[in-house]
């Protein structure tokens, strides 16, 4: 540790560490101010896919056991299957989807992917077909956050650091609404809810890259 202090020179620049102390861990008007930055939108995207997320691990486990009477043993089942399709489509598919649409395409794609799925779950009459959009929705989840994150970490200007640092936060952020926003829509509302709320979301931010950062060529 004193060999890497005496003689390794510091790799964060005078404005990374600017950006870090100003932010702090709870600063969330300073976090949600970087919308307003150049990659704004896509820690948009990340804040919602997080939020999406979030929403769905709570909300489902609701559904399948008030509409189809499962317990825990078949959520389990559901989830394992859901990080199966991430690794699938993770490790073999994205860079060849990446390839052929570029990567602001596959953010598009990724978010309609997870609205479809969403907004299919709570009417699903049966078992056997709510597999279909639960797959959906892990595929979109698997398009869009590497993508997102990718990019973010690319095109930085302050440090790759801070700028993933500022990623995460906007994802924190996310967690903590999506369980409370929907597991309240659930109990308050009905059950169909916080899906269509959070697939709208999805769909309706997927129309906002597109028009913003418009059709990228391969």
């Amino acid at each position: 540790a004193i060999f890497v202090t005496i003689f390794l020179p510091e790799s964060v620049r005078e404005k990374t560490k600017k950006l870090v102390m100003r932010e702090g861990l709870l600063n969330v008007f300073a976090i949600f101010g970087h919308i307003k930055g150049p990659q704004g939108l896509l820690f948009l995207v990340l804040f919602i896919w997080s939020f999406v997320m979030t929403n769905k691990q709570v909300t489902f486990a609701l559904l399948i056991g008030d509409k189809f009477g499962l317990g825990a043993e078949h959520i389990g089942y559901f989830f394992s299957a859901l990080a199966a399709v991430s690794i699938i489509v993770q490790g073999y598919l994205l860079s060849r989807i990446v390839s052929f649409l570029g990567e602001k395409n596959t953010i598009v794609v990724g978010l309609a992917t997870m609205g479809l799925g969403l907004l299919s779950l709570p009417f699903m009459p049966s078992v056997a077909v709510l597999v279909i959009p639960y797959a959906l929705l892990g595929v979109g989840s698997a398009l869009n956050r590497p993508t997102a994150e990718g990019i973010v970490s690319r095109t930085t200007e302050v440090g790759q650091g801070a700028t993933l640092g500022v990623a995460q936060s906007f994802e924190s952020l996310g967690r903590v609404l999506g369980p409370v926003v929907g597991g309240a829509m659930y109990g308050q509302i009905n059950f169909y809810s916080p899906f269509v709320f959070a697939g709208s979301l999805s769909i309706l931010l997927a129309f906002v890259v597109w028009n913003a950062l418009g059709a990228e060529k391969k």
